[in-house]
């Protein structure tokens, strides 16, 4: 039995063709037109009887399957659940829109490193042993035992900010930063110390879902606003948004896109958001992977510290289950984002912040950064020579100058959700690049990690992709 009747689903007429179709969908499995445990018509047939884009169906039904509407059954089709999400959420907080995450592992498996997965750093070279003897050091400290400032260990704090403060020119003290179980944590903090119910918040589009998510937790007005892989988020886009509260952005290295922004549109992006009273959240989340200039400085840091969040990473330089992350925070702000933080987690763990001041204190962390960073540049140009080689002239390499992925798009009409299907069957994790549109795809293609995956096994990889193109296009 199928959800409904396909000519009784009526589209609103109220944006794109994909959130109208979404919306038309989740509200027949809420008003309960087919019972639970239902199978939704397939994709080709809802693409057919409603003239729709085959893309545009599933990026609907994979919506609805990552907020937990419906399940997918191998083989099969697709299920309505039998516990939907306004069940399972508490009577008076009602968490809408949270999606599956797909950035760093492959979409519908656990986020186990296999080849191109991405947000993975090389896990081999990490220099575990000092690690240890760092953290052997600390480990029966009774200091470490107890508890700390929830904004974090001090000592750590201090290290922090002077390399903060000579790596990306960012402008704090020891006082301005709190340290997170990840960079998440740093987001959610952010979003919820200056956006309010309702209030409009900027972000790129396409971009980082996740960011997204913690959006959503404050029950904001999200607007995506148009980003490339030239030169990253689009001003005049941005300008027609005079009344937004918050703007979110990569400007070191645009997410997934690679855009890097230059000198002259950052001071732009500043004396926008000076004259609108707009709260700027930067995500610096690797660049430190920098391949053809040394990085612009922060915003941040062009700013003074005023009227910037700014959020890093220590996991994508070390490994991702350090979970260790920061946020920086202008003045205003500190005792606001303290209470947040105290009332969500508490304290990070003081072990891990005590070995990571040492790690960077004694040179270990500098060290480790500049072998990763010639290691990433050369696997980088070897996965652009081999794009080159093996995929066909209709594909293009975007995310080109640095970070730890890459993005191939293509001009056939293929969806990156059936080529990441393909090379999950082979082993591979890439994610769909329409994935993280907020708005109709304006491209379809591979979000690709390479941080992690052996120079062979990549180009066993895009062989296959290659065989996939090349099946689909004499379909």
């Amino acid at each position: 039995m199928i959800l409904c009747e396909l000519s009784q689903l009526q589209l609103s007429g109220r944006g794109t063709k994909y959130q109208q179709l979404y919306e038309a969908l989740r509200q027949g499995i809420l008003a309960g037109t087919a019972p639970k445990g239902s199978r939704l018509p397939g994709s080709r047939e809802l693409a057919k009887e409603l003239g729709l884009g085959r893309n545009t169906v599933m990026s609907a039904i994979e919506q609805l399957k990552a907020e937990g509407y419906i399940r997918a059954q191998q083989g099969s089709g697709y299920y309505i659940c039998s516990e939907l999400p306004e069940q399972l959420a508490t009577p008076d907080f009602v968490i809408e829109e949270i999606e599956e995450d797909l950035e760093e592992g492959t979409p519908g498996k656990s986020r186990r490193n296999i080849a191109f997965q991405l947000g993975v750093p090389k896990l081999a070279a990490f220099p575990v042993k000092i690690w240890q003897r760092i953290q052997n050091r600390h480990q029966g400290r009774p200091a470490l035992m107890g508890m700390d400032e929830e904004a974090g260990y001090l000592p750590f704090r201090e290290i922090l900010a002077e390399y903060l403060v000579h790596s990306r020119q960012v402008s704090c003290h020891a006082k301005n930063i709190i340290i997170t179980c990840g960079a998440q944590e740093a987001l959610f903090i952010a979003a919820r110390a200056v956006l309010k119910p309702g209030e409009k918040a900027l972000i790129e589009d396409p971009g980082y879902r996740r960011l997204r998510n913690a959006f959503h937790l404050t029950h904001a007005n999200i607007v995506g606003v148009p980003a490339n892989e030239e030169t990253g988020l689009c001003l005049t886009a941005l300008k027609t948004h005079p009344d937004a509260k918050v703007l979110y952005t990569t400007p070191a290295h645009q997410y997934p896109l690679g855009g890097i922004m230059p000198l002259d549109s950052r001071v732009e992006l500043l004396t926008w958001a000076k004259e609108n009273d707009v709260w700027v959240i930067e995500d610096d989340y690797d660049s430190e992977f920098q391949y053809r200039h040394r990085p612009f400085a922060s915003l941040q840091g062009l700013n003074q510290g005023q009227q910037v969040l700014y959020v890093g990473s220590f996991s994508k330089v070390t490994f991702p289950a350090l979970r260790l992350g920061y946020l920086v925070v202008p003045d205003e702000l500190i005792d606001v984002c303290r209470f947040i933080k105290a009332s969500t987690s508490g304290e990070t763990p003081l072990l891990t912040q005590a070995t990571m001041a040492d790690f960077i204190e004694e040179g270990h962390f500098a060290r480790h950064l500049r072998r990763m960073r010639q290691h990433y540049q050369k696997l980088h140009d070897s996965v652009r020579q081999q794009v080159d080689e093996l995929l066909p002239d209709s594909c293009q390499l975007l995310a080109k100058d640095a970070g730890m992925h890459l993005v191939i798009t293509w001009l056939h009409d293929v969806s990156g959700y059936d080529a990441a299907a393909y090379l999950q069957k082979k082993g591979y994790g890439a994610a769909p690049l329409e994935y993280y549109y907020l708005n109709e795809p304006a491209m379809k293609g591979l979000v690709i990690g390479f941080a992690n995956t052996r120079e062979d096994k990549i180009g066993y990889g895009l062989n296959h992709l290659a065989d996939f193109l090349s099946q689909i296009s004499h379909k």
